[in-house]
């Protein structure tokens, strides 16, 4: 894995989530790993939704929030774009992150309370 790699800041980000807040739930959707066709039309077919972010986050009071993590510089997809506007226009909080301090930004923001917030 390399450092300031997608996968490096994501696993990052779910340390630092599980540290300080650990009455979240916090999953992982993976969306979009390389598939054969065969398993994707399966997966399709079994409700796997477009630009799913890659981490759905549900608060201890049940609000659910949403974080797309991306490499710097890196850019939402369409099928994404259309997923944030969809939540954004239903009041449902969405942030595209690129490192802790961002993802940290983010749940301030959102209200949501951290051991660091305390």
């Amino acid at each position: 894995m390399k450092p300031g790699s997608e996968e490096a800041i994501h696993r990052a980000i779910v340390a630092y989530l599980r540290t300080v807040a650990p009455g979240l739930i916090v999953h992982h959707s993976p969306n979009g790993e390389i598939r054969d066709k065969r398993t994707a039309a399966k997966l399709k077919a079994m409700g796997v939704y477009p630009g799913w972010p890659d981490l759905t986050i549900i608060t201890p009071i049940g609000r659910v929030v949403f974080l797309e993590i991306k490499r710097t510089g890196g850019k939402l997809s369409p099928s994404q774009v259309t997923f944030r506007d969809e939540c954004l226009s239903r009041g449902i909080p969405f942030a595209c992150v690129e490192s802790v301090d961002q993802a940290r930004e983010a749940l301030t923001m959102w209200g949501v309370q951290t051991r660091e917030a305390a």
